[in-house]
């Protein structure tokens, strides 16, 4: 069985592959670009957020422009609620997407910080 952990920041991640090399064996760091780091061996991937990387896509009216911020077009309630990627975190959507979309994982494992 092979694990894929998605942290909540890049710090937590490098803490994730400390802690748990002692249990599931040393982790190799991959990826050449920032946005597609991530730690890896036999049995685990530890991959990272950076925060947030979607959010609610903007009402939009029947001429498919994004409603303008007025009183007078609330409540702006669409029928079906939608997300989009944060542009500047979408580079790290796609990393974390390739490698859910993986076969040889067969458990993800959300270890992102769960609010209060």
């Amino acid at each position: 069985m092979k694990y894929l952990i998605i942290a909540e920041k890049p710090s937590v991640a490098t803490d994730l592959s400390k802690a748990l090399a002692s249990k599931l064996g040393k982790f190799t760091k991959k990826g050449k670009s920032r946005d597609a780091q991530y730690f890896e061996n036999d049995q685990a991937a530890i991959t990272s957020a950076v925060g947030h990387l979607v959010e609610l896509k903007m009402p939009t009216g029947p001429n498919g422009k994004n409603l303008p911020w007025k009183f007078e077009v609330l409540p702006a309630i669409p029928e079906k609620f939608e997300l989009q990627p944060i542009e500047k975190t979408q580079g790290r959507l796609k990393h974390i997407l390739s490698l859910a979309k993986k076969k040889e994982f067969d458990v993800i494992v959300n270890a992102c910080d769960a609010g209060r």
